[in-house]
């Protein structure tokens, strides 16, 4: 007996568990130890979208960056900077673009290849009579 599950088996498996219906579930649960002995029947269709590549921006440590920058200015440039922001906010946005643009310089890009979407179209149902595996 093939006890092993194929990929479209386990891919249908993970989209029963990732659906709001599991969220729900959980939170119906009390607290402590439940046995589960459970037959389940999972039919339907999985479709799988073609693999695309997609332009990534980098990640930047912010708080990082932010503590090097201010490292560079005196104690009276910080205090300054810190009570503007304060009282202004956020900047102006051509300012944050201008900022944004050159972190993004800083960043640079790559290009990612993706897997494909896979959507589902399945119904699940418990079979009435448990079998011994």
């Amino acid at each position: 007996m093939n006890t092993e599950l194929s990929a479209v088996e386990v891919v249908a498996v993970s989209k029963m568990i990732k659906t709001a219906v599991t969220s729900k579930a959980s939170k119906n649960l009390a607290v402590g130890v439940h046995e589960v002995n459970a037959l389940i029947r999972v039919q339907g269709s999985i479709k799988v979208g073609e693999d695309f590549e997609k332009r990534q921006t980098n990640t930047i440590d912010w708080m990082g960056l932010t503590a090097f920058a201010l490292s560079k200015l005196n104690g009276v440039t910080i205090e300054s900077l810190i009570a503007e922001y304060e009282a202004n906010g956020v900047p102006k946005a051509d300012i944050k673009k201008v900022a944004q643009d050159k972190v993004d310089d800083l960043r640079g890009t790559t290009w990612k290849t993706n897997n494909g979407p896979v959507t589902t179209d399945l119904q699940y149902e418990a079979v009435e009579e448990l079998a011994e595996v």
